[in-house]
């Protein structure tokens, strides 16, 4: 069976400009070029990190939490993130913003389902 690595990584770059106006610091941010790049490159703090491991058979799923194969449990936004145990599905629930898994299931962002094998 082939598994396919997917490491998504979020960061910010900052920079400071001299302008009167946010119309022309946004000008002189454009009249960078490729300076810009170079400089993102520089700083590149990586803010966030997040490897998932997705199985190529289509009624395997891989838990975004413990990386365990699983054929049920609850999908997030379609397929963004999958949750094989109730408790993680919670969690992520309550870190979303939501006050429980309930609301965020009413929200339609999480459901369980099965995969047929």
């Amino acid at each position: 069976m082939e598994y396919t690595i997917v490491m998504n990584r979020w960061y910010n770059t900052s920079f400071t400009i001299e302008a009167d106006s946010s119309e022309q610091a946004l000008e002189k941010f454009n009249a960078l070029g490729d300076e810009r790049y170079a400089r993102e490159m520089e700083q590149c703090n990586v803010t966030s990190e997040y490897v998932e491991v997705v199985c190529d058979d289509d009624n395997i799923r891989v838990c975004s939490q413990t990386n365990e194969q699983m054929t049920e449990g609850w999908c997030v936004n379609d397929g963004e993130m999958y949750f094989k145990y109730e408790k993680d599905a919670i969690n992520w629930a309550i870190g979303s913003g939501y006050k429980d898994l309930q609301e965020a299931y009413d929200n339609d962002v999480i459901y369980w389902t099965e995969w047929e094998g």
